[in-house]
């Protein structure tokens, strides 16, 4: 098992249930602590480098801590654990040394041991969804798990990032199938919550407070309009709520609302015999209107209404000519067009992505070497993965979700805007969405597998037997959708016979599938535990935790008070004389005061509610059973 997947597990459940947590450098504290603990049990108790320190970490959590960042987070904790056992028992020398007394660092074993159990049982289920589907994946969970992290290195650590192209289908498909179970589905969006809190680490990030612009790309607009996966909607929002709140401005060229409009009346006009991509391609128009319930008359309003949508809905500033930048683009900069023309297939498409590259570099107007002199950036809400050219330099356009998760890294205002729950929940759908949509082949050849469903199969099978059959062709596992295309041409009825057994073969996979998980899913829900939050506060920052419970024991005595002083006097207040002749009046407030003190006891020591309330009810009740004998039942 890979201890990586434990410390990103590790690492969300810290974010998202600690509210001491004051900044990224905090959460790392309780993996130095562990790491501490663990080698005091070794025996290894002193030392000449805090480098030793470091290494002993990094073996344990497959991380690469800066020296800096350890250093500091090593002095807060003996601060901490030195004023807490008023001695030094554990001190950090000048020259590095260190030297730790027999003393036990607070712990997370428990945690852990939790964390790593999930882990076991996701690799678990992974194993038995890939045997399920006869499959080998050649890529693992980490690596899919880790790919934002990858594309957010080349904003940061200044280099070039490979591997792009790796397959993650089955990774993908495999998260996609637990996305509605409650317990299974927390555990994988820790771990995307996790890699993202690692970038922190490993790039370097620092904080964000610079305005920037944002030149909207065409996906990012469909992504506005909800006509892509709810995913993409969610990201797209996001960057426009944020851009509200702190000042960043959404522009958009004239050649993006050209190419906009084409693709929403394309869309519009293949709608009603469209069934593979509506079914397949979460991020597709088709299936976005789907999900809506939204027909061919919708897309033509929303293309009509284009530019008052974006301008009074959305406060995009509309740039008035973008001529000029279109010529730059054919001929001051034709080796990024040319560029563009291969991976694009399409010249036009080609031109408007170099037109607004040529529109970022402009407003830059000067070398940029991090993010944050950036200025400008082109965002796409591309499901694809942006081919990243070390010899254009920095690069001018970025993904919608790489740019909110750099937003929320690097800026501690926005980190109180977005939660960490929802920030891995929009993360980690949306990599699915797109990692399925992009795994599909392009959009020519859905349409024509469309046209032979249509033509052939429509009365011959099922709705149902067709989105099983598509999906398993989705999954590459059996021919490819070009082959069933050229069969469907040469002899249609063993088309919809291929068709027909396709969808067989996926059903009994999904039955096995389940069938072989079901105990193991059962095994999970009976271990997890969902009292997690106390254990992880007391934790991590004790002091804190602390200081709260002793100003609500003032508040608990404050009230005391307060009540008690109306108690010895209200016949001052209300001028009762003849009570103070009463032959047990101190007796009575005597009794009364106690009863105060033991319902406000109750409040605080709740976990004993039920003998509290048990003694307080009937000592009052004896109280005034007492008060009116004595009084002969008259009043006083």
């Amino acid at each position: 098992m890979n201890n990586r997947l434990v410390t990103f597990s590790f690492l969300a459940q810290i974010n998202d249930n600690s509210s001491s947590i004051k900044n990224f450098n905090d959460i790392f504290i309780p993996l130095i602590k562990v790491g501490l603990c663990r080698m005091n049990n070794d025996g290894l108790k002193d030392g000449k480098s805090i480098l030793e320190i470091k290494h002993y970490v990094d073996n344990s959590f497959g991380l690469d801590i800066p020296i800096p960042l350890l250093s500091t987070l090593l002095h807060e904790i003996a601060s901490q654990v030195n004023e807490e056992n008023e001695s030094n028992v554990f001190s950090i020398h000048a020259d590095g040394s260190f030297l730790m007394k027999n003393y036990i660092f607070d712990d997370f074993d428990e945690l852990i041991d939790e964390e790593t159990a999930n882990i076991q049982v996701v690799e678990k289920l992974f194993e038995e969804f890939l045997k399920s589907a006869g499959v080998k994946a050649k890529t693992t969970l980490l690596e899919f798990i880790d790919q934002q992290k990858s594309r957010l290195s080349k904003y940061f650590a200044k280099r070039d990032t490979n591997g792009f192209d790796k397959e993650f289908i089955h990774q993908a498909r495999f998260f996609n199938s637990f996305r509605k179970d409650e317990k299974i589905y927390p555990i994988l969006k820790k771990l995307y919550m996790g890699s993202l809190i690692t970038s922190y680490l490993e790039l370097e990030i620092t904080d964000l407070d610079v305005k920037l612009e944002f030149l909207l790309d065409t996906n990012f607009i469909l992504g506005l309009l909800d006509l892509n996966s709810a995913e993409s909607t969610h990201t797209c929002r996001k960057i426009y709520e944020l851009s509200s709140k702190f000042g960043f401005k959404l522009s958009i060229l004239p050649f993006t609302i050209e190419e906009t409009r084409a693709l929403i009346d394309r869309s519009a006009e293949n709608l009603s015999s469209t069934f593979a991509q509506k079914q397949l391609d979460p991020e597709s128009i088709f299936s976005a209107c789907d999900r809506n319930g939204w027909g061919k008359t919708k897309l033509q309003t929303l293309s009509g209404k284009l530019e008052q949508i974006l301008q009074e809905d959305y406060k995009i500033y509309i740039v008035g000519n973008d001529t000029a930048y279109r010529n730059k683009a054919k001929f001051q900069y034709s080796k990024r067009y040319s560029f563009y023309k291969r991976i694009r297939g399409s010249d036009y498409s080609a031109l408007h992505d170099t037109t607004a590259e040529v529109y970022v570099l402009e407003k830059r107007g000067k070398q940029v070497s991090d993010f944050l002199n950036s200025k400008c950036w082109f965002v796409s809400n591309t499901k694809s993965p942006i081919k990243y050219q070390q010899r254009f330099g920095y690069p001018a356009v970025i993904r919608s979700d790489t740019l909110v998760n750099i937003l929320w890294l690097s800026n501690p205002a926005i980190q109180k805007e977005i939660n960490g729950a929802d920030l891995s929940s929009l993360g980690l759908n949306r990599l699915i969405s797109s990692t399925i949509s992009e795994s599909l082949p392009k959009a020519r050849v859905l349409k024509e597998f469309d046209d032979n469903l249509s033509t052939y199969a429509k009365d011959n099978i099922d709705d149902n037997d067709c989105v099983r059959a598509t999906i398993k062709i989705a999954e590459n596992s059996l021919g490819g959708f070009d082959d069933l295309n050229a069969l469907a041409n040469k002899n249609p009825e063993e088309f919809v016979n291929r068709l027909s057994e396709l969808s067989r073969i996926k059903k009994e996979e999904d039955a096995k599938f389940y069938e072989s998980i079901k105990s193991v899913v059962t095994e999970v829900y009976s271990k997890m535990k969902p009292e997690k939050q106390t254990i992880i506060e007391d934790k991590i920052e004790p002091n804190v935790n602390g200081y709260k419970k002793t100003i609500s024991w003032l508040i608990y005595l404050i009230c005391i008070l307060i009540t008690s002083g109306f108690l010895w006097s209200f016949d001052y207040l209300f001028a009762i004389d003849s009570f103070k002749l009463h032959p047990n009046y101190l007796l009575f407030k005597s009794a009364s005061q106690l009863t105060i003190l033991i319902g406000f006891l109750a409040i605080p020591l709740k976990k004993d509610w039920k003998y509290w309330i048990g003694l307080t009810i009937p000592f009052i009740i004896a109280i005034l059973s007492y008060f009116v004998k004595s009084t002969g039942g008259n009043n006083v």
